[in-house]
């Protein structure tokens, strides 16, 4: 674009203006870039404190001041919320000194301005306190100049956390994008509060936060650089401009350049800002449900929205073991590969994967094949996928699963979409981790209950074996006298010995079932073991049909073992 310079009475060019404007607009550009990125640096050193801090009360002093910070606000207050005694806890201010002589440490429910909120669970914007009853530290907020209120209650899934509140010297007037900070701010504040054990998985969240905050810093520095080259060209035009006018388009030319480098930029900003709302979105999902099938399927449409795949693949690995077997499946069929199926590592991209603990990036031309290094992955070829991104799903150091996003088309992805894997794979790997827990505690449960079923019929058994022994005891001691009464190797007196017998059996059969239900410490001695089996197999003849027969072959010289008998 040329310009075509304006003459003044004396004959001197009047171009500049129209520069001098458009640089003014891009200042104001560069002014409100830089607030953007001080509040997502704000939020992201927010995010990371949530996520390595298991100091409840430090994270919230530092979440109140965030508040103040991004919102303009002369003090910010957050109060934890206990149902059970309807009470709210006051524990950090964004200003020390301002906390320090606060008159009010605990409300209940219904109670002032906190109170009302927790209540109502609404909203409550106060333009002049001084004329609201709701307020009890009049004197206090008098003190400090402070005149107008903001309160929201904290809310995670029907429960009520706590409530954030704002004081400020005028009335609160917030716009989209503040709407926008403090449902960030509530989220923060929910995972602190909930989630405050599993801070590990989090950690890397904030890492991937803090890499894209680096990576904005460095767009910035970019930007800084190109505003001081528009500048200097700004300067020598102005040093030439009596010289010549052709110098004048040149340099017009290259600004027009540097303004559609800044407008891409721009654009990839806002790519940035849409990513970010969408990993939000993915970590509100992770802490939602406890339902790993709901969550992969949520999960599952976020990640579409970020980066767009043909097949998306969660699995579970056991890498002592080396096999993988596949937990969720969205997108297109894989033979061996679908919910449920397990196959081995070794020869695949899992068993690199899983073995470096790294990402990975693969894609492949029509006119070659995965096969030539992972053998073990032809079948994903064999579908029609082209291009391959696996990342580690990890766990306290360990590597619990695996992401895959696998696309028809060759190079579909690059390493920025390798980035934005890594950090949705920290999250779902939380989640798996959350579930995987849920489900241990049920199955200890079960397992806790079955134990208690069992001495209860153990406490059972004994007391009716018990009593039967004495029946016993008394049918032996008849039978015996019984004997002495019959002429010895008579036919009577062979049945009476049968009887003795039989009851003899009996009485060693109520011993067994009396000395399994004896609860006390095992005391370890030699035992042969062919009498323990012996004695084992003749309990298990008395609870099995008498359609079903043993065949043992024992040897009596098998050796004693240390053990105890009962």
């Amino acid at each position: 674009m040329r310009v075509t310079p304006i003459y003044d009475d004396l004959g001197q060019p009047q171009y500049l203006l129209a520069i001098s404007e458009d640089i003014t607009e891009r200042k104001h550009a560069e002014k409100s870039l830089q607030t953007y990125a001080n509040r997502l640096q704000t939020l992201t050193y927010l995010n990371r404190l949530v996520s390595s801090s298991l100091h409840m009360e430090d994270v919230l002093r530092e979440m109140a001041r965030a508040t103040a910070k991004l919102m303009d606000a002369p003090l910010a207050i957050l109060c934890v919320a206990d149902e059970t005694k309807q009470t709210l806890d006051v524990v950090a201010f964004s200003d020390k000194l301002m906390g320090s002589d606060y008159p009010i440490k605990t409300v209940r429910f219904g109670e002032g301005a906190f109170g009302w909120i927790a209540t109502h669970q609404r909203i409550l914007n106060v333009a002049n306190v001084f004329e609201d009853d709701r307020f009890l530290d009049l004197d206090w907020l008098e003190r400090y100049h402070l005149q107008s209120y903001y309160g929201i209650p904290i809310v995670n899934q029907g429960t009520l956390i706590g409530v954030l509140s704002m004081m400020g010297r005028r009335p609160f007037r917030l716009d989209s994008v503040e709407g926008t900070l403090l449902d960030s701010l509530m989220a923060q504040a929910i995972i602190a509060v909930e989630h405050a054990r599993h801070f590990q998985a989090m950690q890397a969240q904030a890492e991937a936060l803090s890499q894209a905050n680096r990576a904005l810093e460095h767009e910035i520095a970019e930007r800084t650089y190109a505003e001081a080259r528009l500048q200097q060209a700004q300067e020598e035009l102005e040093d030439r401009v009596h010289e010549r006018t052709a110098d004048l388009a040149q340099a017009n030319d290259r600004l027009q350049a540097e303004i559609a480098e800044r407008t891409q930029a721009e654009a990839t900003l806002r790519q940035r800002e849409t990513q970010l709302q969408h990993l939000t979105a993915i970590g509100r999902i992770m802490s939602a449900s406890l339902d790993l099938q709901e969550v992969y399927q949520r999960f599952a449409e976020e990640v579409r929205q970020l980066i767009p795949f043909d097949r998306i693949t969660l699995t579970n690995l056991d890498v002592s073991r080396g096999i993988a077997t596949v937990d969720y499946v969205c997108g297109m069929p894989v033979e061996g590969r679908n919910p449920g199926d397990v196959y081995t590592l070794p020869g695949t991209i899992a068993d690199e994967v899983a073995r470096t603990a790294a990402g990975k990036l693969i894609s492949v031309d029509y006119e070659t094949s995965i096969g030539q290094a992972f053998s073990g992955s032809i079948p994903l070829e064999q579908s029609g996928l082209r291009s391959h991104l696996v990342h580690p799903l990890i766990m306290h150091d360990h590597v619990i699963g695996l992401l895959y996003l696998g696309s028809i088309q060759p190079h579909a992805y690059d390493e920025q979409d390798l980035q934005l894997v890594e950090s949705v794979s920290n999250q779902i790997a939380g989640a798996i981790a959350n579930a995987q827990h849920f489900a241990e505690r049920k199955r200890l449960e079960i397992q806790l209950q079955q134990a208690h079923k069992m001495e209860a019929i153990g406490t059972l058994a004994g007391g009716i074996a018990h009593d039967f022994n004495n029946i016993l005891a008394v049918v032996i001691g008849y039978t015996e006298l019984l004997s002495f009464e019959l002429a010895v190797e008579s036919v009577p007196e062979s049945y009476v010995q049968e009887i003795l017998t039989a009851c003899r059996r009996a009485k060693a059969l109520v011993q067994q079932i009396l000395t399994f239900s004896r609860q006390r410490d095992p005391e370890r001695r030699p035992v042969p073991l062919h009498c323990v089996v012996n004695e084992t197999l003749q309990l298990l003849r008395a609870s099995l049909p008498a359609t079903i027969a043993f065949q043992c072959h024992i040897d009596p010289q098998s050796g004693a073992v240390m053990a105890d008998p009962t």
